[in-house]
């Protein structure tokens, strides 16, 4: 239904924009209609602002973790579009299988309708004591100095202003292959 709107929206507009080239290949493809036209604007982000931080250890300090316990982490909305139901399942077959070192510990921030029962399968996936789920943060960079992973398990993203911030930061990134994340 929105697509179909949004097409008829387009016979009114002048041009779209889409924020990477799959989102711009995407929309000429099943919704811009008529004379609209089509520009890709990528995303971006302040490489000064998210450049490589050392760990603050206040992460750490907060969840009691030691400082050899790998933290692979993700910020975004807790919505079944962000696949978070992937990342628990993925999670916990990397746990199931690590034998070498201390095993990891999976971080998420961020908060939505989709939290409770992301937490229900991490209980019923045997990884509850190993997943936080933090909820809203607004010390996004201290998070980031922290975590050794970037991970993103989106269903659909046009490009990912969290996953670039990740980046910018020096953060090696696990994600799916969807819209502008590769």
């Amino acid at each position: 239904q929105a697509r179909f709107i949004d097409g008829l929206a387009s016979r009114k507009t002048h041009v779209a924009v889409g924020v990477s080239d799959a989102v711009g290949a995407s929309l000429r493809g099943s919704v811009v209609q008529g004379a609209c036209d089509v520009k890709v604007i990528l995303n971006g982000v302040d490489t000064g602002l998210h450049s490589p931080l050392a760990d603050d250890g206040r992460l750490r300090a907060e969840l009691g973790l030691s400082p050899d316990t790998p933290i692979l982490g993700s910020i975004g909305r807790l919505e079944h579009i962000k696949g978070y139901d992937y990342m628990v399942e993925a999670f916990a077959r990397l746990r199931a299988g690590w034998t070498v070192g201390a095993p990891p510990v999976l971080v998420i921030a961020g908060d939505g309708s989709e939290r409770q029962r992301l937490e229900r399968r991490a209980r019923d996936g045997g990884v509850e004591g190993s997943i936080w789920f933090l909820g809203w943060r607004d010390d996004v960079r201290s998070l980031l100095s922290a975590f050794q992973v970037f991970t993103m398990s989106s269903r659909s993203e046009g490009t990912s202003v969290s996953l670039l911030e990740a980046m910018s930061t020096g953060l090696c990134p696990v994600v799916t292959d969807v819209g502008g994340n590769a």
